[in-house]
């Protein structure tokens, strides 16, 4: 994605708000507004909604059952090493 110097970080999140439909009512306005004053924004929204398109058009892909295995084991405390870790306080503010 191009750099774009006269847009502030607001305008980029309205913009992507807007693409991923997640904006009120009011914001909608604003968006408009921005897009109608500013070509900059424009064309920031024209190339953002283009990539949003490629991102959406890419398969869901399961991984192989052996990778995910291996991630799992890996990131997979054991028993004795989480109760050491529950002792230090490690996982207080973990919801698991």
């Amino acid at each position: 994605m191009s750099e774009y110097k006269d847009i502030d970080q607001q305008a980029l999140d309205l913009i992507n708000g807007g693409i991923d439909a997640e904006l009120s009512t009011t914001e909608q306005e604003k968006l408009a507004r921005l897009l109608a004053e500013s070509s900059e924004a424009r064309e920031a929204h024209k190339e953002l909604e283009s990539f949003a398109r490629i991102i959406d058009e890419i398969p869901d892909l399961d991984p192989p059952d052996y990778l995910h295995d291996s991630i799992q084991r890996q990131i997979s405390l054991p028993a004795h090493s989480k109760a050491k870790a529950d002792k230090l306080g490690l996982f207080e503010s973990c919801l698991c």
